[in-house]
């Protein structure tokens, strides 16, 4: 899930909705030729790019929180900018809702479920009327699954479980003017994810390049 904001957090007050796209593109990974670990990599990394949205409002003292949603997950973000009129640290925590597979209906298959957190960590830059702004920094999160996979009609559910640890870098770049901005957001991040599927126990390793894209509109 891209972040979308800059370092600087919104006055008390103000609000934006923002929608775009976004993509995970996996760059090296340890599930070539291996059905079960490229499995498990759909369920944690989850390659693939999708729509979202985003709603933030500012909370007064440098304090900001956001809900932000794609086909995937929902997550629910709080965060604490140090700022002056140009420079800004921010220190953010989010937490997931996290909808892996869903169901295909067969046999006693419910989908796979989990949840998750990440912290990010941005140091920024806008210019003086914030007709630009751009940002870096690092980010670290883990998510944990589980639930069932549809194994086909023949076959009962397979149970299903992982857990995910990812952290990397991501940088930023937006521009606008008054009340709408357009919004640019690369991540690159390391993977690393273990778990079960049915009997068989897997992990897997790799690196993903995030690119994400999105207007703004700021009340």
């Amino acid at each position: 899930m891209p972040l979308g904001h800059p370092a600087h957090v919104l006055s008390e007050g103000r609000t934006t909705l923002g929608a775009g796209v976004a993509g995970t593109l996996m760059v090296a990974t340890s599930s070539a030729g291996d059905a079960s670990t490229a499995r498990l990599q759909d369920l944690t990394v989850a390659p693939d790019v999708s729509p979202w949205v985003s709603a933030r409002a500012g909370l007064g003292n440098g304090f900001e929180a956001g809900l932000t949603a794609s086909t995937r997950a929902i997550r629910l973000d709080g965060r604490r900018a140090f700022e002056t009129q140009k420079l800004a640290l921010s220190i953010g925590l989010g937490a997931s809702a996290i909808l892996a597979a869903r169901s295909t209906g067969g046999g006693n298959a419910n989908g796979v479920y989990g949840g998750g957190f990440d912290v990010p960590v941005l140091v920024g830059w806008r210019s003086s009327a914030d007709l630009y702004a751009i940002w870096a920094g690092p980010r670290i999160g883990a998510d944990f699954l589980s639930g069932q996979l549809d194994a086909g009609e023949a076959e009962d559910p397979l149970t299903a479980s992982g857990r995910h640890l990812h952290f990397g870098g991501l940088a930023g770049l937006r521009a606008g003017f008054r009340r709408l901005y357009a919004v640019i957001e690369i991540a690159v991040d390391y993977h690393r994810a273990d778990g079960t599927l049915g009997t068989a126990a897997v992990q897997l390793d790799g690196w993903t390049v995030a690119p994400a894209g999105a207007l703004v509109v700021s009340f």
